[in-house]
C-alpha cells in the first residue's frame, strides 16, 4: 500500500512537470512569435503615415486615414479610409488609395481594405476588399499595377 501511494505521488509530480513545462514552452513561443510582427508593425508605421499623406494630398480628399496591422488579430492587414469631398469621383480615389498600398514597400500584406465617403452622399461611398491570400485579387491588381516591390 505505501508502494503504490509513492508511485501515485511520482506519477503525480511527473505529470505538473510536464504541464508546467508545456505552459512554459507554449507562453515563450507566443512571445516570441508575437515580437516579430511588432517589430515589423513598427516598421511600417512611416510607410503607412506617407500612403496616409499622399491620400490626404489629393485635392477632391477632406482626410484620410491609413492603418497597418501584422499581428495575430489582424495578420498583414492595410486599412484605408478616405473623406472625399462633395461630388467628387469616388472611384477614382478608390483606385489611388489602392495603387498607393500595392506599390508601396508595406510587407506583409495579406489584404487591403478601403473605404472612400463622400459625406454629401453616402450611397455614392465606395468599399473595396482586397485578399492577396486566396483568390484572384492579387492576380487582378498585378495586372492592373505590376508587381509589387516586395514579397
Amino acid at each position: 500500500m505505501l508502494q503504490v501511494a509513492g508511485r501515485d505521488r511520482l506519477l503525480t509530480t511527473v505529470v505538473a512537470c510536464l504541464a508546467g513545462l508545456a505552459l512554459t514552452l507554449t507562453l515563450a513561443g507566443c512571445q516570441l512569435v508575437g515580437s516579430e510582427p511588432a517589430k515589423r508593425e513598427e516598421d511600417m508605421t512611416p510607410i503607412a503615415a506617407q500612403i496616409q499623406s499622399e491620400l490626404a494630398a489629393e485635392p477632391e480628399v477632406t482626410a484620410a486615414k491609413v492603418i497597418y496591422q501584422n499581428n495575430l488579430n489582424a495578420p498583414g492587414l492595410v486599412s484605408v479610409s478616405v473623406t472625399a469631398k462633395a461630388g467628387a469621383e469616388v472611384d477614382r480615389l478608390a483606385d489611388v488609395a489602392g495603387k498607393l498600398v500595392w506599390q508601396s514597400r508595406l510587407t506583409p500584406v495579406s489584404s487591403i481594405s478601403i473605404g472612400v465617403a463622400d459625406p454629401a452622399d453616402p450611397a455614392r461611398g465606395q468599399a473595396r476588399d482586397y485578399n492577396l491570400v486566396s483568390g484572384d485579387d492579387k492576380a487582378r491588381l498585378e495586372q492592373k499595377w505590376g508587381p509589387r516591390p516586395v514579397k
